[in-house]
């Protein structure tokens, strides 16, 4: 295998390009002019010979752009709920898990508003806590130009849907609760806005 297929793979480090190097000078049998041994094309061997980091940084692009292609992707379906407005609301917004469970409060669709929804691609082998994080992120820092809740806080409840599975999760003040028996609300806010994660 020449070397770039190698590293594009994964297979080996871009210093290991001058092992290759080695192999092509030491080799007896009919030779093939560096470039093409390597797995370069012309062009990619001219910018090697001028700046190895240049040819560094333009396969590793393309590592990167190849991982991204043949990783399977998956839909993800997420909603925002937030805590009422209203006075009889008050001791439940932004107050942690404990403290709500604590008041002896459940933590059900009842006392939320659904205020967005939307849809994300991750990779298929993604873990929840990322496809969270990134939502928390995003709703911090970056809020859609549709969404009318506040940044994301303690007290909100996020559900991941993926395929039928759909999971609810209460942000609380270090980390996402998984919480069960949050019955799910009908979308009342929806937007065709996707995050590429």
């Amino acid at each position: 295998m020449d070397f770039k297929t190698s590293f594009l793979q994964g297979e080996c480090e871009f210093e290991q390009i001058h092992d290759y190097i080695d192999t092509w000078h030491n080799s007896a049998s009919e030779k093939l002019e560096l470039y093409e041994f390597l797995g370069l094309s012309k062009t990619e061997y001219e910018i090697f010979v001028r700046s190895d980091t240049e040819l560094q940084d333009a396969l590793i692009n393309d590592r990167q752009t190849m991982e991204i292609l043949t990783h399977p992707k998956i839909t993800v379906d997420y909603t925002i709920y937030q805590v009422k407005n209203g006075n009889e609301y008050r001791g439940l917004r932004f107050a942690g898990l404990a403290e709500i469970t604590g008041k002896q409060v459940d933590i059900c669709d009842k006392n939320y508003d659904n205020v967005y929804s939307g849809t994300l691609t991750a990779d298929e082998s993604v873990a929840t806590s990322e496809v969270l994080d990134s939502l928390f992120t995003k709703f911090n820092t970056n809020h859609p130009h549709d969404f009318k809740g506040h940044s994301l806080s303690v007290s909100d409840v996020i559900s991941i849907k993926i395929g039928e599975s759909e999971k609810f999760h209460f942000v609380d003040s270090v980390d996402f609760r998984e919480i069960k028996n949050f019955n799910q609300l009908q979308p009342q806010v929806s937007n065709d806005c996707e995050i590429e994660m």
